[in-house]
């Protein structure tokens, strides 16, 4: 017996000596797992650490790459100004800003703004380009004559360097232009789509209207200033070139009738240079889209009247016009014309299917008006018709008796679509009576609604006078074809969709 005591007492004391080794086991175990735990905090937060610092390292890098472009820019902006000493043209870098600033303030879109828009740019860069094309010229023409001279070799070489770089520095000129025209296109773009966006059109008719009518008008507006600084800067040139002055030029003496087309064709080549060469492509060898642009704009009669006139006409009334704001004035004409085109229950609308393909080509020949009526009606409805003032008014019906801010852009629309309602009769070499009674109705209907808008007698005086000469052939602005469902008008849209004048 004593032996099993002493054995149930050796297993016992091994069991109690097991449970507390397990025991510790146990205590060492929930050490590790909270020392595990830490760790897998301590990973955790090491884990969130290291992703903010590569986030943080992602931005730093996206910075600089940003600032190395910017530096570049600034630096390519540099050397480009520089003259063959590396002094930077300061008149140069002064035009690029204002280059940047004209896109800024076309980019912002702000109808509201009290900022003027620049509208000396063009003539700034055309005549820096004239200066150092004459300076080209002039050293071209010397080294000709020094290559004439064996012992004028130096001399000849000298003056083909000073040619070299006169040209170079002229074709810059024309880099800057094309570059503002990039700019200006893709922030028309832009603006195109928030205005539809603002609009919330979802007629495809409206939409297209719009947006081709709204971008057009622009780039006519664009497209003129350009045009009016040359026939300004160049007038020596085009009267020995074309016998002509320049206000007596035509779209077809800049840019001839063999010019590239907007489908990319090329220039006629039936080896007959000074034929195939047009005016245009004789002062600037690279600016090209300028005529290419206006021509699918123009109409058949347009094309054949004085060009100074119509540029001179579109730029002295958009000095006029809110501080040059132009995209404004596009915007709020193109609105008001797509409103009274689609709307279904006007009687318009039962005009033929070309009257919205006409409607740009008729504000491009008001334009061509010896009176510039545009000018003339903006200027009558600013001194005589009362607008709303936009504040609280205690006199309601007073309030009533004014006319919208946009009264002068809608009656502008609604002229548009009246004369294009009745395009075949304009320049007509003689009206008949039944002619004469379209032409009243249609300015029955305008003037009707300049009285609906509130706008003063004067003005719908000018507006009724507008009507009484514009249809003579003196007069009239658009296409003299006429006839049948194809209209009168083939302009832009015409151009586009494959319509011609006959």
């Amino acid at each position: 017996m004593p032996a099993v005591e002493d054995q149930y007492n050796a297993v016992d004391t091994q069991c109690k000596d097991k449970t507390q080794e397990k025991n510790k086991c146990n205590s060492q175990g929930r050490s590790l797992d909270d020392m595990i735990d830490t760790l897998k905090q301590e990973i955790q937060d090491l884990t969130t650490q290291l992703k903010n610092i590569k986030a943080e390292k992602k931005a730093v890098k996206r910075e600089l790459s940003e600032m190395q472009g910017k530096y570049n820019q600034a630096e390519e902006r540099k050397h480009r100004y520089m003259d063959s000493q590396g002094v930077v043209d300061q008149g140069k870098v002064l035009i690029y800003t204002r280059i940047e600033k004209y896109g800024t303030q076309f980019a912002k879109g702000d109808d509201d703004s009290e900022e003027e828009y620049d509208d000396g740019i063009a003539k700034e860069i055309v005549v820096g380009y004239a200066k150092k094309t004459r300076e080209a010229k002039g050293y071209q023409a010397q080294a000709a004559v020094y290559n004439e001279d064996e012992d004028k070799a130096d001399e000849c070489e000298e003056e083909n360097r000073k040619y070299q770089k006169a040209n170079t520095q002229a074709m810059q000129y024309l880099t800057d232009i094309k570059r503002w025209n990039q700019r200006i296109n893709e922030e028309l773009e832009r603006r195109k789509d928030r205005y539809l966006v603002d609009m919330e059109y979802t007629d495809s008719n409206k939409i297209d209207f719009f947006a081709k009518f709204f971008k057009a008008l622009c780039k006519f507006f664009f497209n003129t200033q350009i045009i009016a600084a040359t026939m300004e800067e160049f007038a020596d040139e085009i009267k020995k070139t074309t016998g002509k002055k320049a206000s007596k030029c035509t779209f077809y003496d800049f840019a001839g009738n063999g010019n590239s087309t907007a489908d990319g064709s090329d220039y006629d080549d039936d080896g007959d240079d000074e034929k195939d060469r047009s005016l245009w492509r004789s002062i600037y060898s690279d600016l090209d889209f300028v005529v290419d642009e206006l021509g699918l704009l123009f109409s058949e009669t347009v094309k054949n009247k004085p060009l100074q006139n119509l540029c001179n006409n579109a730029r002295d009334f958009m000095r006029l016009y809110y501080n040059g704001n132009y995209p404004r004035f596009a915007y709020n004409v193109s609105w008001a014309a797509c409103e009274i085109i689609t709307d279904e229950e006007n009687p318009i609308q039962a005009n033929p299917n070309y009257l919205t393909d006409d409607a740009l080509g008729v504000i491009v020949s008001i334009f061509t008006d010896k009176k510039n009526f545009a000018k003339a009606l903006f200027l009558s409805m600013q001194a005589n018709t009362k607008y709303k003032t936009g504040d609280d008014s205690d006199d309601e019906d007073e309030e009533e008796k004014c006319a919208d801010e946009d009264a002068f852009e809608t009656i502008i629309g609604q002229i548009v679509v009246s004369v294009a309602s009745i395009n075949d009769k304009i320049s007509s070499d003689l009206l008949n009576e039944e002619d004469m009674k379209q032409i009243n109705q249609q300015r029955d209907c305008v003037l009707q609604k300049a009285s609906e808008l509130n706008i003063d007698a004067k003005s719908c005086k000018i507006i009724e006078n507008f009507f009484g000469y514009f249809f003579s052939p003196e007069s009239g602005g658009c296409c003299e074809c006429g006839g049948g469902d194809e209209g009168g008008i083939m302009g832009f849209f015409g151009s586009i969709f494959g319509g011609m004048c006959k």
